[in-house]
């Protein structure tokens, strides 16, 4: 036989013993064995354990412990597995093996290390501080605190939401037997807490308010609220939360995590499309009509209604408040000073006197409703159309329920209007917004005779004194020809050519 057999003896066999290396490993062998598929592995775990503790948080202790262990054993692994490989390609190369291989290794190690390096100080290297705290006990985010009002009916959730702060919330809940809302402001925090904390709210229907900021866990504890609201000084913020990992893969199991979460939340799709393409660095604060239309406050068909203390606790400042929290109510405010005051007033009074939860409602709205004519006389041509569509919408709505609440509506009666079917009072709460941020327009000047004759030949010789008197109808006459009537007029309103149908507007609006 001519076979070669190694033997230490033989310079041939030595040179190939050298070559696979002190464990009879060959340079590929040690390149992948004892470098990439370790260091590869030690790797995604970290940067799995890293985005776990960002983006998810529970067991916060043991994934920082595991943390501070996996890192300093990476660096073993790479210093292990990067000289061994180093070792194997330089003995290849004494043994005349491939200079493109070895080359390709040794560049192969030096990227590996590269990558290491970077998630190193890029990465883990400013999350030593908070995973050592974190493994210690004590939470690098702060100590949330829970402080009751001096009535003992409200508490405060202040600071991120980090270990610890379900638990004093239950024990604040425990000594607090009276409270009946949650006031959030709460920057960020970890998410299973915040889930801890929407159970607690859930459990005892708490009212969620924020305060401050909210954003990040706080969502899951404002969402959970049986009625929300956000004041005047809130801060309702949506954004992409970051993956916590250098891993792109992890970022998107991170974004494919966070958009599950929201839907579990009850967040529509188009808020949760606009919030995945945000940054941390770039939040979306949720403007007052985004907070509406998105339905992440107000009652659902009652865009008007506000949230109510429970029966028999309410004082004046509680309705206020209510009020001052809902963004429509503050538009109606900056349009007409005291209306919230004067609409706090009859709530408390009209939640006395009837103990009605709806009875209040309407008295509050009713200080709405009185405002109308005027918002309707100074709205610029184009918002009086929409009126009169909205118009035509609320009484093919309000025919359903009979004759007396078709001439309720054209009377502008609050109870009749707050109780028409979705999507009349949603379109009349965004009608009264955009009429209230509107710059007061020059007031028409009377139609001429030119004017009138046009009109008379468009719709009519009768049209004329029907249009002045749509808003005049005696309320439940029980005449549902006058309901009748007015729809159908106002639907020739709207069909007409532009021009006609802006004098007709002119007509309904500027009389008496």
């Amino acid at each position: 036989m001519n076979a070669t057999h190694a033997s230490p003896g033989n310079p041939e066999s030595a040179g190939l013993l050298a070559a696979h290396g002190q464990h009879g490993l060959s340079m590929a062998g040690s390149f992948w064995w004892r470098f990439v598929l370790p260091l590869g592995g030690l790797l995604l775990l970290a940067d799995g354990l890293a985005s776990w503790l960002a983006i998810e948080g529970s067991h916060a202790r043991v994934v920082a412990l595991a943390l501070l262990v996996a890192w300093p054993l990476l660096i073993a692994v790479a210093v292990w597995g990067g000289v061994g490989t180093l070792r194997a390609a330089s003995a290849q190369a004494r043994a005349g093996g491939r200079a493109g291989s070895v080359m390709a290794v040794r560049a192969g190690v030096a990227l590996g290390v590269l990558v290491l390096l970077a998630s190193l100080v890029l990465v883990a290297g400013p999350q030593f501080g908070p995973w050592w705290a974190l493994s210690s006990g004590h939470e690098p985010l702060g100590d949330v605190q829970v402080r009751p009002s001096p009535d003992g009916r409200r508490l405060r959730l202040q600071g991120a939401i980090g270990e610890g702060a379900a638990a004093r919330l239950a024990q604040a809940l425990a000594a607090a037997p009276g409270v009946y809302l949650l006031e959030l402001d709460a920057p960020a925090g970890r998410h299973a807490e915040g889930r801890a904390l929407a159970v607690l709210v859930q459990a005892r229907r708490l009212q969620t308010r924020v305060v401050g900021a909210c954003d990040n866990a706080c969502l899951a504890v404002f969402m959970a609220g049986s009625a929300r609201q956000v004041a005047a000084g809130g801060r309702l913020v949506l954004n992409r939360w970051p993956s916590g990992a250098a891993n792109p893969l992890f970022g998107a199991v991170a974004r494919h995590w966070q958009a599950g979460e929201l839907r579990r939340l009850g967040l529509p799709e188009a808020a949760i499309v606009k919030a995945m393409a945000t940054t941390a660095g770039h939040p979306w604060v949720l403007e007052a009509d985004e907070l509406l239309a998105h339905g992440l406050v107000g009652v659902p068909g009652r865009p008007l209604d506000v949230p109510l203390p429970p029966t028999g606790s309410g004082e004046l400042q509680d309705y206020l408040d209510a009020l001052a929290s809902h963004p429509a109510w503050r538009a109606f405010e900056a349009y007409r000073r005291d209306t919230i005051a004067a609409a706090g007033q009859a709530l408390a009074d009209a939640r006395a006197q009837a103990g009605s939860d709806d009875a209040a409602q309407v008295a509050a709205q009713r200080t709405v409703q009185a405002m109308l004519p005027d918002l309707v006389r100074h709205a610029g041509p184009a918002l009086r159309e929409q009126y009169v569509a909205l118009l035509q919408l609320q009484l093919e709505g309000a025919k359903a329920l009979g004759v007396e609440a078709c001439s309720a509506v054209l009377a502008g009666d609050a109870a009749a209007r707050r109780g028409l079917p979705a999507p009349a009072p949603e379109q009349e709460t965004d009608w009264l917004l955009a009429a209230a941020a509107e710059p007061s327009p020059a007031p028409p000047r009377p139609l001429t005779a030119l004017e009138s004759e046009v009109l008379r030949h468009a719709l009519g010789e009768r049209a004329a004194p029907l249009l002045g008197a749509i808003r005049h109808l005696p309320r439940g006459d029980g005449r549902a020809s006058d309901c009748e009537r007015a729809s159908a007029l106002i639907a020739d309103v709207l069909r007409l050519p532009a021009p006609e149908r802006r004098l007709a507007v002119r007509l309904m609006f500027d009389r008496g």
